[in-house]
């Protein structure tokens, strides 16, 4: 059967049973192709006619590379999550006064707060007097033991 491909990185990057814009390298497909491993496909010239040829190194080497970038993906993330949480739980007072917006907003759903833990409500920066678990009615602009607003 014919069939057209293109190539991308020498990966098959797309398959059609007509020629296209996207697809415009003739190919016979001797086989069944699995479109699930289609990055595992090669073109390999013989007797003049290019083949479709399935080659489970190249499948395996794409897929352990995708894997490793999507790994790579998440440790960015986690590492921007975590230098973000550290930045603000270290910022003074003054800095963490420009950043109110960044700081999680007060919940009363009993929520346990630690001393010194800052939240915002009511677009004010709050930090925390003493370790507690928050109630509905104990909210920082009025729980004046619980909470102190940052100026």
């Amino acid at each position: 059967m014919k069939v057209y491909v293109n190539l991308s990185d020498n990966f098959v990057s797309a398959l059609s049973t007509f020629q296209t814009d996207g697809a415009d390298i003739e190919v016979v497909l001797d086989q069944p192709i699995d479109l699930e491993k289609l990055k595992g496909y090669k073109v390999e010239g013989k007797d003049g006619i290019n083949h479709l040829v399935y080659d489970a190194k190249q499948f395996n080497d794409w897929k352990d590379q995708t894997d490793k970038e999507k790994t790579i993906a998440l440790e960015e993330q986690l590492l921007a999550q975590l230098t973000r949480n550290l930045a603000l739980a270290n910022a003074t007072d003054e800095q963490a006064k420009k950043l109110v917006h960044q700081y999680p907003e007060w919940s009363g759903d009993s929520v346990s707060y630690k001393t010194d833990d800052r939240v915002g409500y009511k677009d004010k920066l709050y930090k925390v007097l003493q370790a507690h678990t928050s109630q509905a009615t104990w909210t920082p602009d009025v729980s004046a033991s619980l909470f102190t607003v940052i100026n």
